[in-house]
């Protein structure tokens, strides 16, 4: 999201916090941008002009705001001043390429002092430019980058600089390979748009990942799965859609192997819709009957798109196979109608319960307000048997819980908590939650409680779209 400085400074819905946020996340996504041009383009190539200009305009933004400005790179965090940028799908893949581009020099920060000039940030992207070694000493950096010396300060990393936070932390772990798979998702229906090959084997490492969290602690993947971003709905779906199939999958009792050929099929589950028009698919309202029936196609489109563009391999048709069964129905009464009637595969009875929860909570033009998790599921249990494998659907769940991850829950003395764990088989009913309000209605940043050994009464729910709640916070 790009804003200027007069949107900055006029805007009175925004926290100054909030608009160095978005300030932030604009800088370093445009600086990645500019340093990308600069490797592929020469100085006066369009694109490189135009690239380097918006860097400029970015940074002019955030003098005006802010005044002088560092930032910092920390283990795998970018700072602001002093507050963390947060990162989001869309946003991922920057972050991490001036991530380790910083690293990769030995810089730890940059100290904006005073306003440069764009011939300034020209020089200051060329001299991040490769050397002929991949990797810089600081000091050799410091030497190439003598004449950016003059406007700007650098600061080494730190000699006690944290190691790398996705090794170490669960959590960081689960949202970088979350991300991940979002941009992997997104190169593969860009190229499948332009009709080039589907990269089975970057989707499969981003799975296999994934589905390595999940064998150890699923509970910080599946809390990514409530993030919604409109206009990355595709990817966040395709990614969802893979989290809760391998879940689904792992109470099964599939093998790992098995679990990432599932999850790679459940990412390009709907891919075929790469074949109908934006506009449609962004339609507020319900389709007309001709819309519909072009939707009804998708399916046929994704396995043939696949096949086509994914070869032959074991992946390619599995996921063929998902692409083109996934809204079939358990009793066959969906589409596409086949000739001979076959019952659908597992992993695509599997695709079609993950993909059907997904969808159905998400935030579309054509929907009033998306639907509660728990909401979802009691509607889905009505369809067991016709829509959806009966026994599947009971260990889906079993995993996801009576109050999914995400649900807010009102409980005893009124206070408000979210719902950051599933719970165990025994007490599905009695999740683990963090308090976010307590008995007044004030934000509170409470204590995580076990529902399950506790007597804690819960009261109801309460939709986090009408009170303006945002919970990416609690699983970012």
């Amino acid at each position: 999201m790009e804003m200027t400085p007069a949107a900055a400074r006029g805007s009175q819905t925004l926290r100054e916090g909030d608009v160095q946020q978005i300030l932030g996340r604009e800088f370093v996504l445009r600086f990645s941008v500019a340093l990308r041009m600069a490797r592929l383009h020469d100085a006066q190539n369009a694109a490189r002009l135009r690239a380097d200009s918006e860097l400029a305009g970015s940074v002019d933004a955030l003098f005006h705001h802010f005044g002088a400005f560092r930032l910092a790179v920390v283990g795998d965090y970018l700072f602001l001043d002093d507050q963390r940028l947060r990162v989001d799908a869309v946003g991922f893949a920057a972050f991490d390429h001036v991530v380790r581009l910083l690293r990769a020099r030995g810089v730890g920060e940059l100290r904006f002092g005073v306003p440069p000039r764009q011939q300034d940030l020209i020089a200051l992207v060329q001299a991040f430019l490769p050397p002929a070694a991949e990797n810089d000493a600081y000091e050799t950096f410091l030497a190439r980058a003598s004449d950016v010396g003059k406007w700007l300060e650098f600061g080494p990393l730190p000699e006690d600089d944290p190691e790398s936070a996705s090794e170490k932390d669960p959590k960081e772990r689960a949202r970088r390979a979350f991300l991940s798979a979002v941009t992997v998702t997104r190169i593969a229906i860009a190229r499948a748009r332009l009709g080039r090959g589907v990269d089975f084997r970057a989707a499969q490492r981003v799975v296999q990942t994934m589905v390595d969290i999940l064998l150890q602690e699923e509970f910080s993947l599946l809390g990514l799965t409530v993030l919604r971003d409109y206009d990355a709905y595709t990817f966040h779906h395709s990614v969802n859609v893979c989290v809760f199939s391998i879940v689904l999958g792992k109470r099964l009792g599939l093998t790992r192997k098995e679990l990432s050929e599932l999850g790679v099929a459940a990412l390009f589950h709907d891919i075929g819709k790469v074949t109908l028009p934006r506009a449609m698919l962004d339609k507020p309202g319900r389709f007309n009957a001709e819309e519909w029936e072009r939707m009804k196609r998708h399916p046929v489109e994704g396995a043939r798109l696949l096949l086509r563009l994914g070869g032959m391999g074991r992946l390619a048709m599995e996921s063929a196979l998902v692409a083109f069964e996934h809204h079939q129905r358990h009793d066959l009464s969906g589409y596409p109608a086949i000739r001979m009637p076959r019952p659908q595969h597992l992993a695509s009875r599997i695709v079609a319960i993950a993909d059907c929860f997904d969808a159905m909570s998400a935030e579309r033009p054509y929907r009033d307000r998306p639907l509660r998790r728990e909401e979802i599921l009691g509607h889905m249990m009505a369809h067991g048997g016709s829509h959806f494998d009966p026994l599947l659907l009971k260990l889906f769940v079993n995993a996801v819980g009576v109050y999914p991850i995400g649900t807010v829950l009102r409980i005893s003395g009124g206070a408000w908590a979210v719902v950051i764990g599933s719970a165990p088989p025994e007490s599905l009913d009695r999740p683990r939650v963090q308090v976010i309000r307590d008995g007044a209605g004030l934000p509170a940043e409470g204590p995580e409680l076990d529902l399950a050994t506790s007597d804690i009464e819960i009261l109801g729910t309460v939709d986090p779209d009408e009170h303006g709640l945002d919970l990416s916070k609690y699983f970012l």
